[in-house]
């Protein structure tokens, strides 16, 4: 400020201290918003000048609101989306790289993740420099849960209607597990114990251990329940058979004998003399059903030979039959 007398100077009434140079200082009190700082110089003869300068006082620090991703969620992508809205903010960066904010004040961009935890922190700083900061914690998971099944052991046989199916299933997050489509609760340490049930034949167990984003194992079990074995069935020959004397030759008449006489015989229906001891063949064979199952039940005979009877097939399907060799059967 410059005059030919001495001047004083006042802002918004508050006087300023003016250097000999005529430069001047002095603190005056804002409020916050707009404030308008009105200069009025005045020189000895009581001329004076007025300037009025508008300004804001802004010590708030722009609105940010992060939609997307919620803090602290579990996620098998390996990029996420960061979106949302900004107000009353000039430079924006995500983590560290500037991010344009668009014309609706709302943004949006796709940050890679890491397996594991990952910080993702928004900055936004107005033309004050009031800065606000949004941080976010995403874990990429993509490792599927650990699943040990305990029992039952693969390609196992038993003659029970259900089998236990037991094992642990562990995970960095929440595992659900569930043993052929049915839930299984576990128990400290991801441990589980259940039963499934068992059809007559071939069964396949499947237990599949899922995690809170999606990551899943599955481990197959393969257990054979055994056929009930029908009473009216012929037993195996080897578990009837009487013992051989092994020191003397036993010959094949001898040695089929049990097959066709006695009590219960496993061939039935033999007419007596029909057995020729020096023709004596034994047929063995086995009956399958279309699908290659065995079928048990079945009865085997010598067609336009009744007087050779009958057998049945056994519950393996096999059968054995003592016949006349040396000619056409």
């Amino acid at each position: 400020m410059n005059d030919l007398t001495r001047s004083t100077l006042t802002v918004n009434g508050t006087t300023l201290v003016l250097a000999a140079d005529g430069g001047f200082n002095g603190i005056v009190a804002l409020t916050p918003g707009a404030n308008t700082l009105t200069f009025i110089a005045t020189d000895a003869a009581g001329n004076h000048t007025q300037v009025d300068r508008p300004l804001v006082r802004d010590n708030d620090a722009p609105a940010v609101v992060m939609a997307s991703p919620s803090d602290q969620v579990l996620v098998k992508t390996t990029t996420v989306t960061v979106r949302g809205t900004i107000t009353d903010a000039s430079t924006v960066t995500l983590n560290g790289t500037p991010l344009t904010i668009a014309a609706d004040r709302t943004y949006q961009s796709t940050i890679a993740l890491s397996e594991g935890l990952n910080t993702i922190t928004l900055v936004a700083t107005d033309a004050a420099g009031n800065a606000a900061t949004v941080v976010r914690s995403v874990t990429l998971d993509t490792t599927a849960p650990v699943l040990a099944v305990t029992t039952p052991a693969d390609g196992i046989t038993v003659p029970d209607d259900n089998i236990t199916v037991a094992g642990t299933a562990t995970d960095q997050s929440a595992v659900h597990v569930t043993v052929n489509g049915a839930a299984v609760s576990l128990s400290s340490g991801g441990a589980f114990s259940t039963t499934a049930a068992l059809a007559s034949g071939s069964n396949a167990i499947a237990i599949i251990a899922t995690d809170s984003v999606g990551n899943s194992t599955t481990v197959t079990r393969s257990v054979t329940k055994q056929a009930a074995i029908d009473p009216n069935l012929p037993p195996d020959p080897r578990r009837v058979a009487p013992t051989l004397n092994r020191t003397v030759a036993t010959n094949q008449a001898a040695a089929t004998t049990f097959l066709y006489t006695g009590t219960n015989p496993i061939q039935t229906g033999v007419v007596a003399g029909t057995i020729v001891p020096a023709r004596v063949s034994t047929l063995r064979g086995r009956v399958l059903a279309r699908s290659g199952a065995a079928l048990p039940g079945a009865t085997i005979t010598i067609r336009n030979h009744p007087e050779f009877g009958a057998t049945k097939s056994r519950a393996d399907g096999w059968y054995d039959l003592v016949v006349n060799g040396g000619g056409k059967v």
